[in-house]
């Protein structure tokens, strides 16, 4: 069954999650109610270009930087699912625009339906906690680390737990968009790009 991409601005409130892990099955459920089987690589956000559906008024030294992460993720295949936690009571993820900028910075944006198993499928996996800086979302996760289904995380078993400063480059600001899609490009594509914001941005949970 084949399952066309359609225009971001018509998809709401995508849900991509990993429905059984062990076979690792995802569907993706619109707003609308119906239910869309996917495979594990397909990426409902692929499509964004030149930042269609995004609100934002970049200068022409913004959009170049954005362009540099499109352009040299361009031939990549290697497309790793990330998980953008916004809150962990109950375990949510962030929204839309969120993953445009993940599809942007060469990852496979997916969520969760509130239960910390779903995170399972994830390969990477980014703390951006509403309101939080590093440290006090540091703080935040001592509750989550203490889960039992924690340590079987796919993307803790890899190391692969990040921690960026929601409260700096949450704002939805322009220049903050930015920075965050750079910051995304580094943290997802480590040995593609190194911008800087490592220590200062964002810091990699080790437990």
């Amino acid at each position: 069954m084949k399952l066309a991409i359609m225009p971001i601005k018509k998809v709401k409130n995508i849900i991509c999650f990993k429905d059984n892990i062990k076979k690792g099955n995802y569907s993706a459920h619109t707003a609308g109610g119906f239910i869309l089987p996917v495979t594990l690589h397909f990426r409902i956000f692929a499509n964004v270009q030149h930042n269609k559906g995004m609100d934002h008024q970049f200068t022409d030294d913004q959009q170049e930087r954005i362009d540099i992460v499109r352009h040299k993720l361009k031939f990549v295949e290697n497309k790793p699912l990330v998980l953008c936690i916004e809150a962990l009571e109950p375990l949510t993820a962030r929204g839309a625009d969120i993953s445009q900028l993940i599809a942007i910075a060469g990852g496979v944006p997916v969520t969760v339906n509130g239960q910390p198993l779903q995170a399972g499928g994830a390969d990477v996996i980014i703390l951006m906690l509403a309101g939080q800086s590093v440290q006090q979302s540091m703080g935040a996760m001592a509750g989550f680390v203490q889960q039992p289904v924690f340590s079987d995380l796919k993307a803790i078993k890899n190391n692969r737990l990040y921690i960026i400063d929601a409260i700096r480059y949450a704002d939805g600001q322009p220049a903050s968009v930015v920075e965050l899609t750079e910051m995304l490009a580094e943290i997802i594509h480590p040995k593609q790009f190194i911008f800087g914001y490592e220590g200062s941005g964002w810091i990699k949970f080790a437990l």
